[in-house]
């Protein structure tokens, strides 16, 4: 699975965030880190990327690319562990995956 995600170093020593970063990206085969939420988005939607998974993503950087991503049949969803909200989309089975390794991290 090839993973679109973005954690500014400086998240890497708050447990709250790395922990569940770490659980949700173990199974991933590849992640690659742009930092922009929209055009990794937009590669999900296209199946250029497996998967998007962000923390504390602004509704500019979300909404646009969760709705490329629902739109051909994939899922995008939100969800608050320890405090943060993340933002998951990708295939239903995929995210829902996801969704579970941040919940269960939680």
């Amino acid at each position: 699975c090839a993973v679109a995600t973005y954690l500014h170093t400086r998240w890497f020593g708050v447990p709250e965030v790395a922990e569940p970063f770490a659980a949700a990206v173990q199974p991933a085969k590849v992640l690659r880190m742009v930092g922009s939420g929209s055009l990794d988005l937009a590669a999900v939607a296209d199946r250029r990327m497996d998967l998007w998974l962000h923390h504390s993503v602004p509704a500019w950087d979300w909404m646009p690319g969760c709705a490329l991503v629902e739109g051909v049949g994939g899922v995008a969803r939100q969800v608050e562990v320890r405090g943060y909200t993340w933002s998951v989309a990708g295939p239903p089975s995929a995210a829902a995956q996801v969704v579970n390794l941040l919940a269960q991290a939680g």
